[in-house]
């Protein structure tokens, strides 16, 4: 092809690269980061992110709502999709059974 050189057209999937798992990292380095400022654990799996507190007031009611808050932000800075069907809330409370 005269006149055209290599460079034209090469692209990453030409050329084997994929930087998907790469920006993935990048991406949640970034969310982990972020979300240590407030009082939750955080867990990955994959793509899958869970936040959660042990909860004995208000305040770590507000603490987990502003995490959320900020992963919500994050991910639209980043034009990330949240799949709300996915999203779920797991209570787990201790029963105190008085026998006298």
């Amino acid at each position: 092809m005269a006149g055209h050189y290599p460079s034209d057209h090469l692209t990453s999937r030409n050329l084997g690269l994929d930087f998907g798992p790469l920006m993935f990292s990048v991406y949640i380095n970034d969310l982990v980061t972020l979300l240590k400022r407030y009082n939750v654990r955080i867990e990955l799996f994959a793509d899958d992110v869970k936040l959660y507190t042990k909860v004995v007031s208000y305040l770590d009611i507000n603490e987990l709502q502003t995490a959320l808050t900020a992963l919500v932000s994050w991910a639209e800075m980043w034009q990330l999709s949240i799949s709300i069907d996915k999203c779920g809330l797991l209570s787990l409370v201790k029963i105190f059974s008085w026998h006298i």
